[in-house]
């Protein structure tokens, strides 16, 4: 019998695993908000966080005690200081979806607790995204 014992790499910012490097992966992660996106080249979504996490704050209810099974129940809510939508987001992004994930994923916008309100088809926003661009780069081309 052979035993082999190999390094497994851990993302800091997400739960991927590899047996190779991911440092290519932590620099582009979604979860991870000093990034550099690969799409659009933002470097720092950093200010763009602070103020959509400005606008609401997470609030833990009060938590309920069932006396005969003893379980604790609590929930979290947002509480809304100036509420946003997702075309707030991609304004704020110039429309790249790459971004788009990232911040609705560094703020925590995908849990349930924001009831579907920030449901994003990341795939279908990507192809979007690179047609559009495709055609602007093919219409450059034409042009000159």
């Amino acid at each position: 019998m052979k035993v082999i014992k190999k390094n497994v790499y851990y993302c800091d910012f997400c739960k991927k695993k590899s047996l190779n490097s991911l440092k290519k992966h932590e620099g582009r992660c979604t979860q991870n908000p000093n990034r550099r996106c690969g799409m659009c080249d933002i470097i720092d979504l950093n200010p763009i966080l602070d103020e959509f996490e400005s606008r609401f704050v997470l609030c833990v209810t009060a938590p309920e005690v069932d006396h005969v099974d003893g379980v604790i129940s609590e929930s979290i809510e947002p509480t809304w200081k100036d509420e946003f939508t997702l075309q707030d987001i991609r304004e704020a992004v110039d429309n790249c979806p790459a971004c788009m994930l990232a911040v609705i994923r560094c703020l925590g916008l995908n849990y349930w607790y924001f009831q579907g309100r920030f449901k994003y088809d990341f795939k279908a926003a990507r192809d979007d995204w690179w047609d559009a661009t495709n055609k602007e780069n093919l219409r450059r081309e034409i042009c000159y």
